[in-house]
């Protein structure tokens, strides 16, 4: 069997996109001729169905179209008395101009006294994060938030009341990463939680019912693996610090030392460092969580930092994943296995096993005392913090003595 070249032309019915292929296949020399459908489904499963007529072809596009908006791609499989009811529903409709979904959306909305108007999906998403822009959430959150929405969108181009609770459940189960592979119970949990925030959002702005809503945020949710808090050994820090570029030093320190995040780094600037004080301002703007946090100092970061302090930002590259690729390479020249957030969950446990306050490390890293506790208590001894926070330059400044201790 030989298939001809396909050329595809889309079919938009609402918020119902298909692409219909005309092509030819050759069985045992003879030509044949087909009709080929292809459309996504609200969960995203591609769906390829073939017919012998353009006719047919259109009629099945037609009656997907009507399936999602009603929230119902098993409405293809209609009783006989479902059909008649549903297309009854449509002729009661005719001339005015609203689907039937909007019908029944507007019919439960006077049981309760409300109104609802009609939005896509990526309508809400957009309004969604213009809102967190001007309240001025964080530049990371609002680019989180965009990443994981964009994909909800991508996957249900259709009005956001017709997702049912069924097919988001669908939907966050079957969630693969780019290679094909399941994504962690982390990761969905994450997306899942970005969604509930859609629909509460869609909610209050009368898009849905708040019953919908209610209903989203009701399902059960993934439970997270249990992450395992990767750290560097004193000696691994001090290793790969001395093949460092000079003008990365500041940057890496920050994290080893101070334990802010990749994203906190790319934004600070050296009129945010108090070197009279012994401390550095995290402010609101630059935070993952939006609020402002004081941390102080250690004595080596402060050697650290004196060599190279000036004006401007203090990381030479604009963002984490760059700066990440700056410190990897340093990692692979010194032979150290380079482990994502390791910087911070180092200056975590090495600062919790010092002080053995959770509540006092999680305010200064801009955590939680109960995720500290939980995850950083007891995974390094106080010798071992010692030597880390005992990681100190020598002349010149990229140039260290590894710890006797480490």
């Amino acid at each position: 069997m030989r298939r001809g070249k396909a050329k595809g032309k889309q079919i938009k019915k609402g918020s119902f996109v298909a692409t219909l292929y005309k092509a030819k296949r050759t069985i045992a020399g003879r030509p044949y001729h087909y009709f080929r459908l292809a459309y996504h489904e609200p969960g995203g499963r591609r769906v390829i169905r073939d017919f012998g007529n353009e006719g047919d072809a259109n009629k099945a596009a037609t009656d997907a179209a009507k399936a999602f908006a009603l929230g119902r791609p098993d409405a293809l499989s209609f009783r006989p008395e479902e059909r008649q009811e549903y297309d009854a529903a449509e002729k009661l409709l005719d001339g005015t101009g609203a689907s039937v979904y909007a019908a029944v959306q507007a019919y439960i909305g006077s049981l309760s006294g409300q109104t609802y108007e009609r939005r896509t999906v990526a309508e809400v998403v957009a309004e969604l994060i213009a809102d967190a822009k001007a309240r001025k959430l964080s530049p990371e959150h609002v680019s989180d938030t965009s990443k994981r929405l964009a994909r909800f969108a991508d996957d249900f181009q259709c009005q956001i009341g017709a997702v049912t609770p069924a097919l988001l459940l669908k939907w966050l189960r079957g969630l693969k990463a780019q290679d094909g592979t399941q994504l962690s119970n982390r990761t969905k949990f994450n997306f899942q939680r970005h969604v509930v925030g859609l629909f509460r959002f869609a909610a209050r702005l009368r898009y849905i019912p708040r019953t919908l809503a209610d209903e989203v945020a009701e399902l059960d949710k993934p439970k997270p693996e249990a992450a395992k808090a990767e750290i560097f050994t004193p000696k691994e820090c001090a290793a790969i610090l001395n093949k460092l570029p000079d003008d990365m030093i500041p940057a890496f320190v920050l994290g080893a030392f101070a334990g802010l995040r990749p994203a906190e780094i790319a934004r600070l600037d050296w009129s945010d460092i108090r070197m009279e004080q012994k401390v550095l301002i995290v402010g609101a703007h630059q935070a993952k969580t939006a609020s402002r946090r004081v941390v102080p100092l250690s004595d080596n970061l402060v050697e650290w930092l004196l060599p190279h302090t000036g004006e401007g930002r203090i990381c030479p590259v604009e963002t984490p994943g760059w700066m990440a690729q700056k410190f990897t390479d340093g990692a692979k020249l010194a032979g150290v296995d380079w482990k994502r957030n390791a910087l911070r969950h180092s200056y975590i446990s090495y600062r919790l096993a010092i002080t053995a306050d959770p509540a006092r490390v999680a305010t200064e890293s801009g955590n939680s005392a109960a995720m500290v506790h939980a995850h950083y208590k007891a995974l390094v001894t106080e010798a071992e913090a010692k030597s880390w926070f005992d990681i100190r330059p020598t002349t010149p400044s990229n140039v260290i003595a590894l710890p006797a201790t480490a």
